[in-house]
């Protein structure tokens, strides 16, 4: 019997082989669960990053959250205005604080009531519009005062004693007291809940930062809806050379696309990414709408900008500096009101009839047209000094005939001119048309106080409302709230909240950090 003296055969040998892949595309445990770490890992980083902008009680959550229910009412718009403001209204009211529900409904109140035309459907609705969002913004504050104790402060009390005195001041010495007591409720009611809003501007915790930031995603969904506007090429419909977005007017979008300026340049809590990019595309698209009001209302709200820094430098001590800033704040407004009256008086009627889209919007239609409005209106203050024609009235007597006034707009909305200019050149000039030396004190005397008190916030409020001072200038914003006059005022407002500032400039000696 033959005994073997080698190793025993490996009996498996042949089998292992047959089953065991080739080590190449054997893939361990370890390196598996190194991948899974590295996913998760990945995973956790990105879901970090994005927490902010889901939170919406956050700065960044209440941008995201405002600029998608902006973006959602226009879709809706598309359909029906009044339909886009209940999404609006409803979705602000699950998803923002009630502080950026006031804002977020003040502030598409005239974005939706002043769309392009030839992508939403023409002036159905309007009436709709502001009353539903104006009623949500005013829900808003019905559950601030029930659910948090809130009460007004004096900035609601000013308002109210303001527009009761001047509303039955305007009743009794107006030519047109139905048409006067209608314009004082549409200035007061909207302003109200934005009053009620700013008196809490010293209480923490309401989310009244995160609601400016909430204005500013209104303001964002504005410009990269204009921007989507004019990659669709429907952006040149009125006079097919100036832009105007979503607006039905060049004017409307620049002002707007300026104050986006404005915030995308000072809110410090946005990524850097983010903020070049929307202030690069709003300034472009700024120019290409060639709003010359908003071109020198930007710069001087820049220069203001730049002499707060140097101020702030110097870092100055004044005994009564608050007192003196409120007092240097209304003798500008006086001051502007009384040289807009000077330069009025120089001024003599336009020869020329506004007649088609071309000459209404061109260079010279413009020189002429604000030469005529500005002496229209100042024709009409010289004929009543002390009482004017009436808070609201139209300086055309005619326009008080509401079928010739619906008619008016909708020709000039259809870029076919019109026979009669609707617009005021100035709004300092329109205050002393319409409420004469006695009123229109009264209701200077209340925007000066008002914004006296953005200047005192801070940079993006002395930026803010610098730009509503220079801009009604040339447009008469400041006292008709339904249209791009509202978003100005809520900029000017919303902006006391922005009290901490990262300013980065090339030279390191204006490198500065404002106090929260």
């Amino acid at each position: 019997m033959r005994e073997d003296t080698g190793d025993p055969p490996d009996l498996d040998q042949s089998k292992t082989i047959i089953v065991t892949p080739d080590p190449e595309l054997q893939e361990s445990p370890r390196p598996r669960k190194h991948k899974a770490l590295i996913a998760s890992q990945v995973l956790a980083q990105f879901a970090k990053r994005f927490e902010p902008w889901r939170q919406t009680s956050g700065h960044r959550g209440s941008f995201l959250a405002a600029a998608l229910i902006t973006s959602l009412g226009l879709i809706a718009c598309l359909l029906h205005p009044v339909l886009g403001a209940l999404v609006i209204s409803l979705s602000a009211y699950f998803f923002l604080s009630s502080p950026g529900m006031i804002v977020v409904c003040l502030a598409c109140f005239p974005l939706l009531t002043s769309l392009n035309s030839t992508i939403f459907l023409r002036d159905q609705g309007t009436l709709g519009v502001q009353f539903v969002l104006i009623a949500a913004s005013y829900a808003a504050v019905f559950r601030m005062l029930i659910k948090q104790r809130l009460r007004p402060g004096k900035l609601c009390i000013l308002l109210t004693v303001f527009g009761v005195v001047g509303g039955l001041f305007g009743a009794l010495t107006s030519t047109a007291p139905g048409e006067s007591a209608m314009s004082t409720i549409k200035f007061i009611a909207p302003l109200m809940p934005l009053m009620f809003w700013a008196d809490q501007l010293v209480r923490r915790g309401l989310g009244l930062g995160p609601s400016t930031y909430a204005f500013a995603g209104v303001l964002a969904a504005t410009t990269f809806g204009s921007l989507l506007v004019w990659l669709l090429g429907l952006g040149f419909t009125l006079n097919k050379t100036d832009f105007q977005g979503l607006f039905w007017h060049p004017q409307t979008c620049g002002l707007a696309l300026g104050l986006a300026c404005i915030f995308s340049a000072l809110l410090p809590r946005l990524p850097n990414w983010l903020r070049m990019t929307w202030f690069l595309i709003a300034l472009v698209m700024m120019f290409m709408s060639w709003t010359r009001t908003a071109f020198v209302a930007l710069l001087i709200a820049a220069v203001m900008i730049g002499l707060w820094m140097l101020w702030q430098q110097w870092q100055p001590r004044f005994r009564h500096g608050r007192s003196i800033a409120t007092l240097s704040t209304m003798g500008a407004v006086a001051s502007l009101t009384i040289l807009s009256a000077i330069y009025a008086s120089t001024l003599k009627p336009a020869d020329y009839a506004l007649e088609t889209s071309t000459q209404l919007f061109s260079e010279e239609a413009y020189a002429g047209a604000r030469t005529f409005a500005l002496y229209r209106s100042y024709d009409n203050f010289i004929q009543e000094p002390f009482v004017g024609i009436g808070f609201g009235v139209p300086s055309d007597p005619r326009l008080l005939d509401p079928a010739f006034a619906q008619e008016t707009s909708q020709r000039i909305k259809m870029g076919l001119g019109s026979e009669v200019l609707p617009d005021k050149g100035n709004a300092y000039l329109a205050a002393l048309e319409e409420s004469g030396v006695i009123g229109g004190t009264l209701w200077l005397g209340l925007f000066a106080y008002l914004l006296a008190v953005a200047i005192k916030s801070g940079p993006a409020g002395l930026a803010a409302g610098a730009y509503l001072t220079i801009s009604n200038l040339a447009e008469a914003t400041l006292f008709s709230l339904g249209g791009i006059g509202m978003i100005l005022w809520i900029g000017m407002i919303v902006a006391m909240t922005v009290k901490s500032t990262d300013l980065k400039l090339p030279l390191n000696w204006l490198h500065l950090r404002g106090q929260p």
